[in-house]
This record gives structure tokens, C-alpha cells and sequence, in this order.
């Protein structure tokens, strides 16, 4: 197993979370990302360290998979991405 392999496990969400960090492409802008986040029925919780890095809190009735449906392109866990840096500019 590659380490790339066991880092990219270490970073996939459990199934059952919450929270997760969520990552857009990087053209992404604020408005995209919120759109996302809102037709995925999740909800924000704090900007990353760049504009297309987010944490959202999942809908109770949701999985961090329907994030990928709205344009996400990596769901983390957010605590092993390590808190996706996060932006003091706030």
C-alpha cells in the first residue's frame, strides 16, 4: 500500500460524521461554494484556509456523498485535514 493510499484513508470521513471539510475546485468561488453547500442541504460552519475550503455540518438525513453530487471535489475528515488550516482573516 502506497503512503499516498494510507493518507487519503486517514482522511475519509467515518460514515456516521457530522462535520466534514469539504474541498472545491479552485475556481471556485464564495457564491459557487455556498451554492453547493446549500443544494446539498448541508449547512456552513466555518471557511479553510482558501476560498474553496470549507467545513459544513451535514443534514441529519444526509450522507457526506451527496457533497460530491453538488461539485465537491474531496470530502475529509476535518480534524485528520488537519482543521483545513483555518482562516484567521474573520
Amino acid at each position: 500500500m502506497s503512503v499516498f493510499s494510507i493518507s487519503a484513508a486517514m482522511t475519509i470521513p467515518p460514515a456516521q460524521a457530522r462535520q466534514v471539510a469539504v474541498v472545491f475546485s479552485p475556481t471556485a468561488n464564495a457564491g459557487d461554494v455556498a451554492t453547493a453547500i446549500a443544494q446539498s442541504g448541508s449547512l456552513f460552519v466555518r471557511a479553510g484556509a482558501f476560498d474553496n475550503v470549507v467545513i459544513v455540518q451535514l443534514a441529519d438525513n444526509k450522507h457526506y456523498t451527496e457533497l460530491y453530487l453538488h461539485g465537491a471535489w474531496l470530502v475529509l475528515d476535518p480534524v485528520a485535514a488537519g482543521g483545513c488550516a483555518i482562516n484567521n482573516n474573520f
